[in-house]
């Protein structure tokens, strides 16, 4: 995440996902990591898109590009809950721990400062509902089939998500290897 594609992503995302994905697909296939092994011909590179990261217009121009791609797939994630969204957003700003992280921690942080939300949830709300009103307006513009999943879909059935997301990008079905491969962000839910 700190190389010369993750520092241009921002103003060159057309050229930055090319590049990523070439060189995620064609590096050393020996590596445990390879996509090869579990998806034969077919190399597969998600990018996770958060709306703030995309509010002035040529971002979003470059944004439409990379989306009307022929072999891109779409995945609108949405999470239904968004003043959780709000709130983990903040921990992950201020404790600069945007994936795994002492859990114990984060829900205490919530329990102490979430429920007192005030303007900034609100702004937020606001701009997250513009953001995926923007993202379905435009695959709609583009024509651009997609695939709709909730966070909470997700993280109540992941095995059966994994499987969803799989088909919809034209993956050959996999055995269930769980969410949590090389130290992701997971845990049990409560």
């Amino acid at each position: 995440c700190n190389g010369e594609r993750w520092a241009k992503r921002g103003h060159a995302l057309p050229d930055t996902s090319q590049e990523s994905r070439a060189a995620w697909c064609h590096r050393n296939h020996s590596d445990h990591r390879s996509p090869w092994e579990s998806c034969g011909d077919t190399c597969t590179v998600v990018s996770k898109i958060h709306g703030i990261r995309f509010s002035h217009e040529s971002q979003r121009e470059q944004l439409q590009e990379v989306m009307g791609y022929a072999g891109t797939r779409v995945v609108v994630f949405e999470r239904h809950n968004v003043t959780a969204q709000w709130c983990s957003l903040q921990y992950a700003k201020l404790s600069h721990t945007f994936h795994g992280g002492d859990h114990a921690d984060q829900n205490k942080w919530v329990r102490e400062h979430c429920a007192s939300r005030g303007a900034d949830a609100d702004n937020f709300r606001q701009k997250n509902s513009e953001w995926y009103g923007w993202v379905r307006s435009t695959l709609a513009h583009l024509r651009k089939p997609y695939l709709d999943m909730s966070f909470e879909e997700f993280v109540g059935d992941a095995q059966a998500a994994e499987a969803r997301l799989q088909a919809f990008a034209g993956l050959p079905s996999q055995a269930y290897r769980g969410s949590c491969v090389d130290g992701c962000n997971c845990r049990a839910l409560d």
